[in-house]
């Protein structure tokens, strides 16, 4: 090896072109299937970064962060009601979002009389929250497909079939093609880059 000084280490090729939304987020590389669907949302404003580097992708969401995306979509709307659930105090971030959304029957509480914002949110969760606010904004609602040709089908319960039937038929989302079989996964916890795809979908084929 020499033993003069090293040369100046070459700057690193742009992974993406120029301009690209998530062209500074070092976890959304070009390749990702899900680059398009991040890009998207950024560049329309409706998910952020979690730094200024960084999407993460396979983060969890929560279902404060889902009311508050479509509240935002939405325009934000005044509605001069606080949210009737005691864990919503109106000094969070989140307060106006989910009363708005409470108010026009996109969400719905718990059984005790919370929200629980915190939580993370499910696969048949999240479809159950975009039906309802496909049917809200008068999107077409009707369409339905079959959950027969999927192995986990009897997985998904009562008050999300119909939510998920639609999301199939309408293309919001796709069954994953397992070891197992095709399955819905509607247990699963939704990663962010999920919701990503599913906003661009919502936007793009339904509303």
């Amino acid at each position: 090896t020499s033993s003069g000084g090293s040369a100046p280490a070459p700057a690193p090729a742009p992974s993406r072109h120029e301009g690209c939304p998530s062209a500074n987020m070092t976890d959304v590389p070009e390749s990702a299937w899900f680059h398009t669907f991040v890009d998207y949302v950024l560049e329309h404003g409706l998910m952020s970064g979690t730094s200024g580097t960084t999407f993460s992708p396979n983060g969890t969401v929560t279902r404060a962060m889902v009311v508050q995306t479509l509240y935002a979509m939405d325009g934000k709307p005044a509605t001069g009601a606080s949210a009737p659930f005691k864990d919503v105090t109106s000094d969070k971030y989140y307060a106006a979002a989910v009363a708005w959304a409470q108010s026009h029957g996109v969400v719905s509480g718990y059984d005790d009389g919370t929200f629980r914002p915190d939580v993370a949110i499910t696969r048949q969760q999240l479809v159950t929250i975009l039906y309802a606010y496909a049917g809200y904004r008068g999107a077409n609602t009707a369409s339905r497909a079959s959950l027969d040709g999927f192995a986990d089908a009897s997985a998904v319960e009562g008050y999300a079939v119909e939510p998920t039937r639609w999301a199939l038929a309408s293309g919001l989302i796709q069954g994953r093609s397992t070891d197992t079989g095709t399955r819905i996964c509607p247990n699963d916890t939704a990663m962010r880059s999920e919701l990503a795809v599913m906003l661009k979908n919502l936007r793009e084929k339904i509303l």
